[in-house]
């Protein structure tokens, strides 16, 4: 019987622990209806019907407040290094937003940690999505999210993006679990044809990659303040003279 190990990844508060419930049909995986993380290492549960076994492994939320970005990072490297002998399937979660987290995030799978290939083993899972059983709906979001500046490149380079609700707030119990058991089925359909597999190479020296993909961000980002300061010490210091100017006039 195949084992189709699927990874998810996404930022903290867009239902990546509640996908892997719906996925498993457990509640393994700490669930949050608010932003705070509940996911500080990765977990792996499988599910298993007649004819397949999924392997879900949830990952520490990209923007996780209670660490550093180089921390989180590096807890995300340590669980692809922990599946270097290869994996099916990744599954990105997104409530739409598409932090500037989330963009580094997959910048460093396809650039750092793993390669532009694995794009090809990747789905974009547009969760908490009502409209999920509409085509038109559907289309309509991938439409907005491209206008999502970084989030354009993510939707062209990965394999689809699947809409899913799942329904973390509900009253209605009936319905909550008609929502779930109508989006477990989608999601294990899917994965299910998710057959091939991605086998990670040049995992050494991970973290040293990521830590130096960091310090550059960081750079970046302190030469953009830098530049920014300067702007504003030119603009106030061309307030001072205008004012003189003007007084003297």
């Amino acid at each position: 019987m195949p084992v189709i190990k699927v990874v998810i990844l996404g930022s903290t508060g867009d239902g990546k622990s509640t996908l892997a419930n719906v996925i498993t049909g457990t509640d393994e995986f700490v669930e949050n209806p608010f932003a705070a993380s509940e996911t500080r290492h990765h977990k792996t549960v499988q599910y298993r019907d007649r004819d397949t076994v999924i392997e879900v492994t949830d990952t520490i939320g990209v923007n996780d407040t209670g660490l550093t970005q180089q921390q989180v990072l590096l807890k995300l490297a340590d669980t692809c290094y922990d599946l270097r002998d290869g994996f099916n399937h990744v599954l990105m979660t997104t409530t739409g937003r598409f932090t500037q987290e989330a963009i580094l995030t997959h910048k460093l799978l396809t650039e750092v940690i793993f390669d532009p290939h694995v794009g090809n083993y990747m789905t974009v899972v547009r969760t908490k999505f009502p409209g999920y059983a509409n085509p038109d709906k559907c289309r309509m979001d991938i439409a907005s999210m491209m206008r999502i500046p970084g989030a354009a490149h993510i939707i062209q380079t990965t394999k689809k993006v699947l809409h899913v609700n799942n329904m973390t707030d509900c009253d209605d119990e009936v319905r909550w679990r008609q929502v779930r058991a109508e989006n477990a089925l989608r999601l294990r359909t899917y994965l299910a044809t998710c057959q091939d597999v991605y086998k990670p190479r040049n995992l050494e020296m991970i973290n040293e990659r990521i830590e130096s993909c960091v310090e550059e961000q960081n750079r970046s980002k302190r030469t953009l303040q830098e530049l920014e300061s300067i702007k504003i010490k030119s603009e106030v210091s061309w307030y001072f003279v205008a004012t003189i100017f003007f007084r003297k006039i």
